[in-house]
C-alpha cells in the first residue's frame, strides 16, 4: 500500500520506483540495537527508452574483483561494495558494468546485471543463479523468450540455464547484460574485441521490445492505480 500510495502521490504515471527497508536511524554501532526501523520510497521520472544501443564491455577476474558471499549474493541489499569495485575495475579496461570471472574461468555476473549469450547455433545460455543473483529480468527473458522466440524460423532454438565459461563469451553470437535498470544491453565489443559482427543482434532487439511491451501492456504482475 505505502509502495501504491507513493507513486500516486508523486503525480507519474510513467516512472520507476526504488525502495528499502533498513535498520533505520540510531546509534553508530554495529548491531541494530537502539535504531528505528524504517522504510523508504522513493518514485523517479523514467530514463528508460525503447532506442537500443551497444556498449563496450570488460571481463574482471575474481583474483581482482571477489565474488561476493553466497548469502549476500543472492539477496537485495545496500551493501554494494564489490559491485562498485566490480564497475570501477571495468570501466578502467574499456567497459562499463563489468563480467566478472571466477577463478575456474565460468562467468559469473555483471555489476548490476545478469549476463547471457547466444550461441551460433542459436541457444540463449545463462548461468546458474548459484552464487549469483536470481535477476528479475532476465528471469522475465527466459520466459518471453520461450514463448515467443524459440522454434522453428525463429531467431533461437533453445533456452539453457548451464554453466558458462569465459571463452564462450568471445566465440558468441550475441552477449548481453540484463537487469532492471539496464533492460537489455548488448555487448559489440568485449575486452577490445567484437561480438559477432560487432552490431547489436536480433535476439536483443526482440527481447528489448518483448520487455518493453510486457512492461507496459503485460498484465500477471500489474496493479493498477486510482490517480484523482
Amino acid at each position: 500500500d505505502i509502495v501504491c500510495q507513493t507513486c500516486v502521490a508523486s503525480g507519474l504515471r510513467d516512472g520507476g520506483v526504488r525502495f528499502f527497508l533498513t535498520a533505520g536511524p540510531g546509534n553508530y554501532g554495529f548491531t541494530p540495537a537502539g535504531c528505528e526501523p524504517a522504510f523508504y520510497c522513493t518514485v523517479l521520472e523514467s530514463s528508460k527508452s525503447e532506442d537500443i544501443k551497444g556498449i563496450g564491455e570488460a571481463t574482471v577476474p575474481q583474483s581482482e574483483v571477489p565474488m561476493k558471499p553466497t548469502l549476500l549474493a543472492t539477496l537485495k541489499s545496500n551493501n554494494y561494495l564489490l559491485n562498485c569495485l566490480l564497475a570501477m575495475s571495468a570501466q578502467e579496461r574499456g567497459g562499463c558494468y563489468g563480467i566478472n570471472i571466477r577463478d575456474d574461468g565460468t562467468v559469473a555476473e555483471g555489476c548490476v546485471a545478469n549476463c547471457a549469450i547466444i550461441t551460433k547455433d542459436k541457444v540463449f545460455i545463462t548461468p546458474p543463479f548459484d552464487g549469483i543473483l536470481a535477476g528479475t529480468t532476465v528471469r522475465k527473458a527466459m520466459e518471453l523468450a520461450k514463448k515467443h522466440l524459440v522454434g522453428e524460423a525463429k531467431v533461437l532454438h533453445e533456452i539453457r540455464q548451464e554453466t558458462m565459461r569465459k571463452e564462450q563469451l568471445f566465440t558468441a553470437q550475441e552477449v548481453m547484460m540484463l537487469s532492471g535498470d539496464l533492460g537489455v544491453s548488448p555487448v559489440t565489443t568485449l575486452d577490445g574485441q567484437r561480438v559477432g559482427n560487432g552490431e547489436v543482434g536480433p535476439v536483443a532487439r526482440e527481447l528489448k521490445r518483448l520487455i518493453w511491451e510486457d512492461a507496459y501492456d503485460g498484465t500477471e504482475e500489474h496493479i493498477q492505480l486510482s490517480y484523482p
